[in-house]
């Protein structure tokens, strides 16, 4: 039920994350500086001091957004269906007629609906879907441009750069730089 509820996890267990249906967003722990205070706790009760009465409290580094938490509580059965299905699909290279066909609605009264919910029709959802996925491609994996513009549904690393300088305003590798988690 994503189109009900958001859903974030906490761990940040890359494989069970990624292996959850929609893959699980996810709190990421400071664990480097859970280590040391560990440590540095520890160092002090063993030279004799007590531990501090207080509970000692490390915030998370962050979030890693996966589409568990792009929930958006739709009435619209129809609408609900053809989210889930552009989520679902979208970087397989889906298509609007692909999503009526599978709805038994019109194509405009689909855009009307859909439109009316989300403020955006299908097909920038459709886009919108497979440049999360980019984005996140771009930013925790060294894929080559050919392999991400395959994996989010795009005939071509050329076609897939020309969509994501549309869509944010960056090449593929301005952005990479700009944003890379590891170096």
């Amino acid at each position: 039920m994503p189109e009900e509820v958001a859903v974030i996890g906490v761990d940040d267990d890359e494989v069970i994350c990624e292996l959850s249906n929609p893959p699980l967003s996810s709190v990421q722990p400071d664990t480097l500086r859970l280590g040391y205070e560990g440590a540095a706790l520890l160092d002090t009760m063993m030279a004799g001091q007590a531990a501090p009465e207080e509970t000692i409290f490390i915030p998370p580094k962050g979030i890693s957004h996966r589409l568990s938490s792009e929930a958006a509580a739709v009435d619209d059965r129809e609408v609900a269906t053809a989210m889930q299905l552009i989520r679902d699909h979208a970087c397989e290279g889906l298509t609007v007629q692909e999503v009526v066909g599978r709805l038994h609605v019109s194509r405009s009264t689909l855009e009307r609906r859909f439109h009316a919910t989300f403020r955006r029709t299908p097909a920038m959802e459709i886009e919108r879907v497979r440049m999360s996925r980019a984005k996140l491609l771009l930013m925790e994996t060294r894929y080559k441009l050919s392999k991400i513009a395959v994996m989010t549904g795009y005939g071509s690393a050329s076609q897939f750069a020309t969509a994501f300088k549309r869509h944010a305003g960056l090449t593929p590798g301005e952005f990479r730089k700009q944003t890379q988690l590891f170096s």
